[in-house]
């Protein structure tokens, strides 16, 4: 039996039978020409974020690497699953520590639940990002730093192996090599996730750990950040529009006001002196839209992966599950679809993605006139500590219509 992508898998595939067949054994050509466009548009989608994020140096900061850090965990799992699924899985060697190496490693699929859980890690560090720059903004301005941040994007590629490691400790190798009559050799080992029975329970408090720190503790976190944020931003808006006007001498997204950038040397940040409401105000409506496009990433993982985590979670109780249904499959799109959702969103709504897909690409960047590809330019190095400030700006003048 061969069970799709979900951590529930349990491999049992004669290993003469799926190295002739593409991707698992029994997927229909339907279902694997929908794993190849998800792969694809994984690769590509997340490619083309890397490039930008990489290429552009006004759009460096605390936020963007962390970002570009989701981009390439998510683009390294659309690879890990195109070779996992889309491609003919490799027969167990004969030497007996090389496949159970291949078993534990390959079969079980240890590579690509190791970088989910990396994706969910640098999902919470992207959603507490926002909980400082919105809730702490002086702090957040002096103590997180690009190099911090570059830092903190390790910590998601050593949480996700090790937290996967149980997983791939319990596949092992049943069956053995045989020899028939006329001396050809029958393959009938296969590669089972094996639960010891002592301790009892062990395999129903491994599901149990997994729901709980890859769903449920990221879920918290969220909704725990994202309502403290919308409840601050309430808050402040009111008394900012109020005691902020054009007689302040600076509107917000102005050039003058273009000081939160964390990117800019610390002297200059010093020498720009402005009163501390414009300056407040102009952080929130910066903030918004990085806040709302963080907000509609997290949706989506937990739309994604919430039914798929729900039917591990029963069948590692002991519950009945139907892996063969509509549902199950359905479960597992909409899981793969997560890899290559968030380059979407950030074309919907993050607009200074856009922007450095034009100043990324040469041959778009020509066919822009010198003086507004300068003002572009300077406009795009203009990002603050909380986002862009372009989107501020047109924030600020929808709100004063």
């Amino acid at each position: 039996m061969s069970i799709d992508p979900t951590n529930a898998t349990i491999i049992e595939d004669n290993s003469s039978e799926t190295a002739s067949s593409g991707g698992y054994e029994g997927t229909n050509p339907a279902l694997l020409t929908i794993y190849l466009f998800i792969a694809l548009l994984g690769v590509i989608g997340n490619g083309l974020v890397i490039f930008v994020l990489a290429r552009v140096p006004s759009l460096r900061s605390f936020t963007n690497v962390l970002i570009t850090n989701q981009s390439v965990i998510d683009f390294t799992s659309s690879i890990i699953f195109f070779f996992l699924y889309v491609t003919p899985k490799p027969k167990l060697p004969i030497q007996p520590k090389f496949a159970m190496f291949v078993c534990k490693f390959w079969y079980s699929e240890y590579p690509l639940w190791a970088i989910s859980v990396s994706s969910t890690v640098n999902l919470v560090c992207l959603t507490v990002e926002r909980y400082f720059a919105v809730i702490h903004p002086l702090k957040y301005r002096n103590r997180f730093t690009i190099n911090r941040a570059r830092l903190l994007c390790l910590l998601p590629w050593i949480i996700g192996p090790l937290h996967e490691i149980p997983w791939l400790m319990v596949h092992q190798i049943s069956g053995d090599l045989a020899v028939d009559e006329n001396n050809a050799t029958i393959d009938n080992r296969s590669c089972w996730a094996t639960w010891p029975e002592e301790p009892v329970g062990l395999q129903k408090a491994f599901g149990c750990i997994v729901f709980i720190d890859h769903y449920l503790v990221p879920l918290t976190i969220m909704v725990y950040v994202y309502i403290r944020i919308v409840v601050r931003l309430r808050k402040d808006m009111p008394t900012l529009r109020m005691g902020v006007g054009v007689s302040s001498g600076t509107l917000p997204g102005s050039r003058k006001e273009n000081h939160e950038d964390s990117d800019l040397p610390k002297n200059k940040k010093s020498s720009m002196k402005l009163p501390s409401q414009p300056r407040r105000r102009f952080a929130i409506m910066a903030s918004r839209s990085v806040l709302k496009t963080m907000v509609i990433v997290s949706l989506a993982y937990l739309i994604c992966w919430g039914p798929n985590e729900i039917l591990y979670l029963l069948f590692n109780l002991g519950i009945a599950v139907d892996f063969a249904s509509v549902y199950f499959y359905t479960t597992v799109i909409f899981v793969l679809c997560n890899m290559c959702l968030n380059p979407i969103i950030y074309a919907f709504h993050y607009g200074e993605l856009r922007r450095g897909v034009i100043l990324a690409c040469h041959c778009c960047a020509r066919k822009i006139p010198v003086s507004s590809r300068a003002t572009m330019q300077s406009r795009s190095y203009s990002l603050n500590v909380n986002g862009s400030s372009n989107d501020a700006y047109e924030q600020s003048q929808s709100n004063k219509v």
